[in-house]
């Protein structure tokens, strides 16, 4: 029989982080940036990591953030704690911006911002293609092995629309998706020290 400590520590070792990984938080000992988060890494190498959490939107619209951004639905989240005044995108369009960086099948990063602009406004693009971030989530070299070595993180994979029009309970989805090892995670209080 397992202890109870055991189901907060992930062994598999087979799961590399790469661009295009998610990572699922485990459920305990997190900051707000971090607690119950779902993150989309967009690099990995020897330099540092950097990802955006796909999984914590931002109730304000695109104008209140940036004045100059045409008028359209909003599709954009909290993409981690570091520089909170850079804005970020996602998309499914290829190169269609121009030098987009190639996530993973039919999952690009970034572009031409002005491009982009000029295609919203003429209504060829819509926010079920892309995805905005205020901030991003970086690790310096080495900093999240270290993290993934003290089981702070699940290494998986998701859809390219997953990540795009990512639900509010994603976090739950992603550990439901992870089999029934990980099920007690869905069952730990926000606040353990409180009950």
């Amino acid at each position: 029989m397992e202890d109870f400590d055991d189901i907060f520590i992930v062994n598999d070792d087979s799961a590399k982080v790469r661009k295009g990984s998610i990572l699922i938080s485990e459920p305990l000992g997190r900051d707000m940036f971090f607690k119950k988060s779902v993150i989309l890494i967009v690099e990995h190498n020897r330099k540092g990591s950097v990802g955006f959490v796909i999984n914590k939107p931002l109730f304000l619209p695109m104008r209140e953030i940036f004045d100059k951004f045409p008028s359209i639905p909003d599709n954009i989240s909290l993409g981690g704690p570091v520089e909170l005044n850079s804005l970020h995108f996602i998309h499914t369009l290829g190169d269609m911006f121009g030098e987009a960086k190639r996530l993973k099948s039919n999952l690009y990063w970034g572009g031409d911002f002005e491009q982009m602009q000029m295609l919203m406004k003429a209504g060829l693009v819509d926010t079920t293609q892309i995805k905005f971030f205020v901030g991003y989530s970086g690790w310096e070299p080495g900093q999240l092995d270290d993290e993934l070595s003290r089981s702070q993180w699940v290494v998986s994979k998701l859809s390219a629309e997953k990540i795009i029009n990512s639900p509010r309970d994603l976090w739950n989805e992603c550990i439901e998706s992870l089999g029934q090892r990980f099920k007690p995670w869905l069952h730990v209080p926000d606040e353990p020290a409180l009950n």
